[in-house]
């Protein structure tokens, strides 16, 4: 699961101040000991330093964030959904087949990455090239009901099932999927899909175009009987087969109250997860690498600071 530091990390007030502590002592440093505007060598190591240690604080803090998130929401199951932040745990059902490429799965979602084998001054190591995934929606169900995913922009947190190397060794396929009708854990945002809003105004507006072609159903409101649709008459006829339509849309929504909602990657919380995993094990890494990550960002950062003390006391 990759979760990526966004700008919002790096202003968030304990980096900031994580950031700025260094920064005073750098410009501390930088004043004492740089009369010719020359950085000695050490200092501009020490300042890479620094900019690593922030970088790996806010990547932290960001994993601990989404821990805390994941903690405080309920998982719920699909009959109570609410708008907003949801957790839910069901199992997937397909609205279309999915064949994943490489290893040629039948499955409701996939993605795989092409990776090459780069050298480095340590030896070789592997540089992602490529990454795809479907962006086809599927149902999850939990028995109480189900509602739409789109799986567009979601962390995924599942083990790769396919590890190929090619015959030269020098290319890496890995592939991810979800099967049909496997459990799946989702944490998402729940909200009215604008797909669904778009494709009734479409719909109403193919309703109203078929109206206006059908001369037998426009006589119907020919209330003075000349032959002719005059404006008021036209009025009428669109107002009653958009009441039609709307009761109809209505009569569906009240046989599955979330025919209208998908869960996806909000604009207001991006934290967007599908995985294998149960709430407990996700909190679990999120911890370990959040803690980890803070914690390689405090000795990179004592070991920056430590590098100018000479400039500042010895000087």
């Amino acid at each position: 699961m990759r979760i990526s530091a966004k700008l919002s990390d790096f202003t968030s007030a304990p980096v900031s101040t994580f950031a700025m502590l260094g920064f005073i002592l750098y410009a501390l440093a930088v004043g004492n000991s740089v009369p010719y505007g020359r950085l000695p060598a050490n200092l501009v190591t020490s300042i890479i330093f620094l900019f690593v240690s922030i970088g790996l604080f806010a990547g932290g803090a960001a994993k601990l964030r989404k821990k805390k998130i994941i903690e405080d929401i309920p998982t719920s199951t699909i009959r109570s959904l609410a708008m907003g932040l949801v957790e839910l745990n069901g199992r997937t059902v397909e609205i279309c087949r999915v064949i994943s490429p490489i290893s040629k799965a039948e499955c409701v979602y996939y993605m795989y990455t092409l990776e090459k084998k780069v050298q480095t001054r340590d030896g070789t190591r592997w540089q992602e090239i490529q990454r795809i995934k479907s962006d086809l929606p599927f149902y999850i169900d939990d028995s109480t009901g189900r509602v739409l995913v789109d799986p567009r922009n979601a962390d995924l947190d599942y083990e790769p099932r396919t590890v190929t190397i090619d015959s030269s060794g020098s290319r890496r396929y890995k592939e991810w999927y979800i099967l049909n009708n496997e459990e799946v854990f989702v944490i998402g945002t729940a909200e009215k899909s604008k797909d669904f809003i778009e494709q009734s105004r479409n719909s109403l507006t193919d309703v109203i175009r078929k109206l206006k072609h059908d001369r037998q159903s426009l006589l119907k409101f020919d209330k003075n009987n000349d032959g002719i649709i005059d404006i008021a008459e036209w009025d009428s006829a669109v107002r009653h087969v958009t009441n039609e339509f709307r009761h109809e849309e209505a009569r569906q929504i009240d046989f599955d109250p979330l025919a209208d909602v998908v869960v996806k990657k909000g604009d207001m919380n991006g934290t967007f997860i599908l995985s294998e995993d149960s709430e407990k094990n996700i909190t679990r890494k999120f911890l370990w690498r959040g803690a980890f990550s803070v914690a390689l960002a405090v000795f990179f950062y004592i070991v920056s600071i430590l590098m100018i003390f000479p400039q500042l006391f010895f000087e």
